[in-house]
């Protein structure tokens, strides 16, 4: 297979969008550990890759990504909220429990008011 450019974060996106909706995860999973890796501060395709590893049932490789995203903005509360969730089923109640804290507390109301009542009983 050819090698994109790694400037064309965009375009490598798209390409692991068709390959998905055609039905290969698997390909899709691969560019997009490829451009993460050749473009770290690519957040989208951390978000993708995230959304991916978690629907593949690799829990712990989404938490990694959105980790990421997270921790390179901070204002990403849709990562936040998919972090803690996945952080609580993956059984690591204490950094599940800090990051439904953090979400409460920085979230903006009413826009995510029901997820973060969904995270009220988890931040405890």
């Amino acid at each position: 297979a050819a090698r994109l450019a790694p400037g064309s974060a965009r375009i490598r996106i798209n390409v692991a969008m068709a390959r998905l909706e055609s039905g290969d995860p698997e390909g899709a999973l691969a560019t997009l550990t490829q451009l993460t890796a050749d473009r770290p501060e690519a957040l989208d395709a951390w978000r993708l890759l995230a959304t991916l590893r978690h629907d593949s049932g690799d829990l712990s490789g989404a938490v990694d990504a959105w980790q990421r995203v997270v921790a390179a903005d901070r204002a990403d509360f849709d990562s936040l909220f998919n972090l803690a969730v996945t952080l609580r089923d993956l059984g690591r109640t204490g950094e599940a429990r800090a990051a439904a804290r953090r979400f409460i507390t920085d979230a903006p109301r009413p826009q995510y008011a029901r997820e973060a009542a969904l995270l009220a009983e988890l931040a405890r």
